[in-house]
């Protein structure tokens, strides 16, 4: 079977995601003077394809700052639809538990459940190397996420990152 392969033609790239693959993401971001102060924010994520160009999986995420930390454990799943090339457009959903220590105004300390969306687009560099960028909207059960002076129950960020596909 073929994962995320390239194959030529009439100049072409092709890829296909069939059932069976396995997918390691990483989206990770490091900002020395953002408006919290320093940031260290970075996801990682194992993902199965349970038929062809549909994934199920796993992710893990740290964020940290001079105002909050979060850390946060759940589960995922993208539908990617196959083109006629290198570029693959995909939309998915995600559950997560977050635990989240907020140091603004009075503080607070959370656990929340977590639903997000995104849609975004991977470009495959090689047959089994794409990196990704997506719209992501996030809700919480309470409010984890900063905003300039205060903390919000939802986040709209973009996202970028890295996706390695195996047998």
């Amino acid at each position: 079977k073929q994962y995320g392969r390239m194959s030529s033609v009439r100049r072409r790239i092709r890829v296909t995601l069939p059932e069976g693959t396995k997918e390691i993401q990483f989206r990770g971001n490091l900002d020395l003077e953002s408006r919290v102060g320093q940031v260290i924010d970075f996801s990682l994520g194992y993902g199965v394809f349970v038929a062809d160009q549909v994934e199920v999986g796993v992710r893990g995420n740290i964020f940290d700052s001079d105002s909050a930390t979060r850390w946060g454990l759940g589960v995922f799943s993208e539908y990617n639809w196959i083109m006629e090339n290198a570029w693959v457009p995909y939309a998915g959903l995600a559950l997560d538990y977050q635990d989240s220590d907020v140091d603004v105004g009075a503080g607070t300390t959370d656990n929340a459940l977590q639903v997000g969306g995104r849609v975004g687009v991977k470009y495959f560099l090689t047959d089994g190397l794409a990196i990704d960028g997506a719209y992501v909207f996030n809700w919480a059960t309470e409010d984890i996420y900063l905003e300039d002076e205060s903390v919000s129950d939802t986040e709209s960020i973009f996202a970028f990152g890295l996706r390695y596909y195996f047998q």
